[in-house]
């Protein structure tokens, strides 16, 4: 939680392949904003690996180097914990959606200023109960929470109606705001997911 950086490269064994994964926003920073956080997740920007070696079964791991443009590194570990990566519950693909009647819905409301310092974004949700659950919760209709998304990077999740944005360096940007249920499914509507999506420029 410092000052904004964005992700450049990432580097790892010569065993190894490993690659930044965007999907729909390659090309684009995968930026951090000032004394924010950011996560890689399926459902965003994330990281692939893969090695040929038979070694890498559950409980092996391989090193990773993550580098930022501040030249700053983060030395890690991608530990194989089994086929499905501890991730059974989370399952934010559109074919695993689900409809509720009424449908949540979200907007974002466009800040009255754009500020490189950092801005305050509001949301306007209905037909949903922000709750804080469990990653284990069972499926309540029209409760859930928010997940915000920074070109691609995962910066969180949202029980509420406002998220501060921090400082970012010049460039373009896409906010995208999606609604999930509290076992983590997209909410839908006519098929596709509950979000809201919100462009702006930095100068």
């Amino acid at each position: 939680k410092g000052p904004t950086v964005t992700l450049t490269d990432v580097n790892a064994p010569a065993d190894t392949t490993v690659s930044i994964m965007n999907p729909g926003h390659q090309g684009s920073p995968i930026a951090i904003p000032a004394m924010g956080q950011g996560f890689m997740a399926m459902d965003g920007a994330h990281i692939m690996l893969a090695t040929s070696k038979s070694d890498f079964t559950k409980g092996a791991f391989r090193s990773i180097s993550l580098k930022f443009s501040d030249g700053s590194k983060v030395a890690t570990r991608v530990i194989h914990t089994g086929l499905n990566m501890g991730m059974e519950k989370m399952h934010h693909e559109t074919a695993n959606g689900v409809k509720a009647d009424p449908a949540p819905t979200v907007k974002i409301l466009k800040p009255e200023k754009i500020d490189p310092k950092g801005f305050k974004l509001h949301l306007a949700v209905k037909n949903l109960d922000f709750i804080i659950a469990p990653d284990d919760a069972e499926h309540v209709a029209n409760q859930g929470h928010a997940h915000i998304y920074l070109n691609g990077l995962k910066l969180g999740r949202l029980y509420k109606n406002d998220f501060d944005i921090g400082a970012l360096e010049t460039g373009e940007y896409t906010l995208r705001v999606s609604l999930n249920t509290n076992d983590h499914r997209p909410y839908l509507i006519n098929g596709k997911p509950s979000q809201a999506i919100f462009q702006f420029s930095i100068e």
